[in-house]
């Protein structure tokens, strides 16, 4: 809870809101971080570690926060699967989106890859499925006739296209690959919460005759930066890698003073 944006501020009003002791404490315990324990959001109250200036007027409205910084890749898509003869129709699954929400928290979301078309792709060995955003690990093209997509193998890539058949001079088309989830990268400040982290699944290469290779699931990083008791910050990463969601507690400041 903010502190009051007007009218008269007690040493007890800054401790319940950044932590402290119960002793008696001193405005210089209070700079604003790096070099001191208030949260960095509160750009009114100087930082510089115990020097300059600083009075009660600085803090007003001042909202103890976490600083989050997150890298969110969502699910790549499955590949295409490949024709006994002839171009085929319809697609793979689509990769599911990569999220971050919470309450007081603005959803942070990374959208799946798109999935492979079947039957069309330039030639009958198929497309690679797109690369991960982190580089490299989509599906390989397949290496002969018929023979399935490869499956992605790095956070957020896709699947590769199954090859066509012309081993008997028909006309098969390999499956397009399938494209890379999106990546967001940035960083939020919020109030202690509960955050959930959910990573999206790969979509499933289709299955025809011959199958598309399965997108890649995509990936969650969060790393949180508060204070600990002594007031030095610290900074906590939780990865997530597998399909699925866990919750983030970011806690109250726990400086004691």
């Amino acid at each position: 809870m903010a502190i009051t944006s007007s009218g008269t501020i007690t040493f007890s009003n800054i401790q319940s809101e950044f932590g402290g002791g119960s002793s008696n404490i001193s405005l210089g315990e209070y700079y604003r971080d790096p070099d001191g324990v208030v949260s960095a959001n509160n750009t009114d109250i100087p930082s510089g570690g115990n020097s300059g200036p600083i009075s009660m007027s600085d803090f007003y409205s001042a909202t103890y926060k976490a600083y989050v910084t997150y890298d969110v890749i969502g699910g790549g898509g499955g590949g295409g699967s490949g024709t006994h003869s002839g171009s085929g129709s319809g697609t793979a699954s689509g990769g599911s989106n990569s999220t971050i929400t919470g309450t007081n928290w603005t959803t942070v979301t990374a959208s799946g890859g798109t999935a492979g078309s079947n039957g069309q792709a330039s030639g009958r060995y198929g497309d690679a499925g797109s690369a991960s955003p982190l580089g490299g690990g989509g599906g390989a093209v397949a290496s002969g006739d018929s023979q399935a997509g490869n499956n992605a193998s790095v956070a957020g890539a896709g699947g590769g296209g199954g090859a066509g058949n012309r081993r008997f001079g028909t006309d098969g088309v390999g499956g397009t690959g399938g494209s890379a989830g999106s990546r967001t990268q940035s960083n939020q400040y919020v109030v202690p919460t509960t955050l959930t982290l959910t990573v999206g699944a790969g979509g499933s290469g289709h299955d025809g005759h011959a199958d598309g290779g399965d997108g890649y699931q995509g990936r969650v990083v969060a790393t949180v930066r508060i204070p600990d008791s002594s007031g030095d910050w610290t900074e906590t990463t939780t990865t997530r890698t597998s399909s699925g969601s866990e919750t983030l507690t970011i806690t109250s400041a726990a400086y004691t003073g």
